[in-house]
Formats: structure tokens, sequence, C-alpha cells
């Protein structure tokens, strides 16, 4: 498989995570109005796990609201911090790959006369 079709394919679900944490705010995943996913059974068994809070923490980062994201789930923000910085660094080697490529197919090649 060409590095140049699976970049985008890892690039894709760290996109759609940062993009759903724009769009959704945390009060709407606290209300119900949004739910992205079953109810943690933790939470129904009257516990929590160290994700709990961590959709909601994600999407108050994304409104820069750090002290909420940090009492939402206090794993939020640095998780959030690296997710961005892999999307970062995806998109950055896929227009390496790709400028290589593209720069490798339109070079001419030295032919051998003989």
């Amino acid at each position: 498989m060409s590095l140049l079709l699976l970049i985008p394919l890892m690039l894709l679900p760290v996109v759609g995570v940062l993009a759903t944490s724009a769009v959704v705010s945390p009060e709407a995943i606290e209300s119900g109005e949004v739910q992205l996913s079953q109810p943690c059974p933790a939470v129904l068994a009257g516990s929590s796990c160290w994700t709990c809070g961590l959709t909601r923490s994600f999407t108050a980062m994304s409104r820069a609201r750090v002290a909420d994201a940090m009492q939402y789930n206090r794993l939020g923000p640095p998780l959030w911090l690296v997710t961005w910085a892999t999307a970062l660094l995806l998109a950055w080697i896929f227009a390496q790959v790709a400028r290589r490529e593209v720069f490798a197919s339109v070079t001419p090649r030295e032919s051998s006369v003989t």
C-alpha cells in the first residue's frame, strides 16, 4: 500500500475527533442533546473510569476552556494537544511524501544512449 494512500487513512480518524470536538459543545453532551457513544458501563455501575469526561474535555479544549476541560478529565488537555500534534505531523508527512512522489514523476530520467 502506498504511503500516499496510507497517511490520509491514518489522518482521517484524528481529524474526525478534532472536528467533532469543535462542533459539539460539552453542554450538549451533558444535557443528552448529543450522544456520541453509549453510556460508560462504569458510570452505569456507579463508579468512574479514566476515560469518563474525555469527550467533554476535548470539546471544552476546542473552545479554549482549559479549566473546564481539566474538571471534566485531567488527561483531556494533554491528550487534546497530542491529538493536534499527531494531526499536524501526519499532514506534514503526507505533504513531504506527496511532494517527493510528484517531483519524482515529473523529473526527467536519464536515458542511456548506446
